[in-house]
Formats: C-alpha cells, structure tokens, sequence
C-alpha cells in the first residue's frame, strides 16, 4: 500500500523550515532594522569621541572621569595607532621625541668691541600637545 502525500482529513501537512524561518522574519524584521538604525546612529555620533588616533612619535595618557583620574601606570599608556575609548573619557598627546635646533646669537661685550656670533645647540622635549 502507497503512503499519501497528503493527510485524508484535509489537514495541510506539517510546515516545514524555511516557511517557518519566512514567517519569523516577516514577523520580527521591522523590530530588527530599527533597533539597527538606532545602533547605526548611536555609533556614527560616538565614533569621534571613542576612536582615537594616537600619531607616530607620540603618547595617549588616559584620564579616567569616573575611574579614579590620570591612568598613570605605564602598560596602560596609548601606544601610536587607532586606540578605542570610552566616550566620558578624555587622551591628552605628549609628544616623545627630542628635538634639537641650532640657533646663532649675536653679542657684544661693550658698545666699542666687535660682534661675535656663536652656536648654541638646544636640546628639548615638547610641551603637551592637546586633549582629543
């Protein structure tokens, strides 16, 4: 005897997974592509205040507003690169290199002598460069 396809009471037979899976999302994709949208937007606003990018020859020092201040442990330092933090929190840039230039000065020792010119090289390390 053949088994029918189909119940002899009329019944559909049972559904099966992709029609499931079709009704799921019809049901649930509204719900789902706004709370994509709110995400999208919350990410595009807090983006320039969570990423940041710390130039070659440079250091993040992290401070903290709700974590105790100025993170000043070494290993937690902002290396260079693309660093991501949290939005309430604010990296200032401290430049590491040394810089040295040459500058000549011209004196004189009384109104009658003669000038003199001398090289004096200076060697310094910048001043903190700005909050991002």
């Amino acid at each position: 005897m053949k088994a029918y396809l189909w119940p002899v009471d009329g019944t559909p037979p049972p559904t099966k997974t992709s029609a499931r899976w079709r009704r799921f999302v019809e049901r649930h994709l509204p719900s789902v592509v706004i709370y994509l949208m709110v995400a999208t937007l919350v990410a595009v606003v807090l983006y320039p205040h969570m990423v940041i990018t710390v130039p070659s020859g440079h250091v993040g020092v992290l401070w903290k507003r709700f974590g105790g201040g100025t993170v000043l442990d070494p290993r937690l330092l902002k290396n260079e690169g693309f660093n991501l933090i949290l939005p309430w929190n604010v990296v200032f840039l401290y430049d590491l290199r040394l810089q040295s230039f040459t500058e000549s000065y011209s004196a004189t020792r009384s109104p009658c002598s003669t000038k003199r010119s001398d090289q004096i090289t200076n060697k310094c390390w910048c001043s903190r460069g700005s909050a991002v």
